[in-house]
């Protein structure tokens, strides 16, 4: 997370009034947050302005939800997105957690403070998952295009590189008996 640029949040929510405090208590913890309806085209909201952390009632972790959250981690640009699942006391127990593809839950009602940590904490479990590339150490093209956006954003000039080579792999073990 940059400390200049505030990592946004993606809530959707069918309640308004859940909405509406919950975007509250994301927003006064620093956060940018788009709220949603549990509707059609949001699959196509994240591609269009991808936020850090995606937050959905369980509810949606069928149907809709389910097929939005699988869609989302067997996207090779989105995989890395986290997903957190809001979860009323009485479901909790009764989710079978190794089907739903969400990266954390909160129990509602949910105070500010865990909210804020939970949503941080998956973003920079997201950010260190996804950071660098396995075989050279590099940082990945999501870290690579997000900084990029964000000195576009910030209209400061800058020179980008990008190379990609081929069957790297083959090179990988010769690099590391050299080093």
């Amino acid at each position: 997370m940059s400390d200049t640029i505030a990592s946004t949040v993606l809530l959707i929510h069918p309640d308004p009034t859940t909405r509406a405090e919950l975007t509250g208590m994301l927003r006064a913890a620093s956060f940018s947050v788009r709220a949603a309806h549990a509707g059609t085209g949001i699959f196509e909201a994240v591609h269009e302005e991808p936020p850090h952390c995606l937050i959905l009632p369980a509810g949606m972790t069928s149907g809709a939800g389910k097929s939005l959250l699988n869609e989302m981690k067997e996207d090779s640009l989105f995989g890395h997105l986290p997903a957190i699942v809001l979860v009323e006391p009485d479901e909790r127990d009764g989710m079978d957690w190794s089907r739903v593809h969400a990266d954390d839950y909160v129990v509602l009602p949910v105070s500010a403070s865990e909210l804020a940590a939970r949503v941080r904490l998956s973003i920079a479990r997201a950010q260190r998952d996804i950071n660098a590339n396995p075989l050279t150490g590099l940082p990945g093209n999501i870290t690579i295009m997000r900084e990029a956006e964000r000195r576009l954003r910030e209209k400061r000039d800058f020179a980008l590189a990008y190379l990609d080579v081929d069957n790297f792999k083959s090179f990988r073990g010769c690099l590391q008996s050299v080093v």
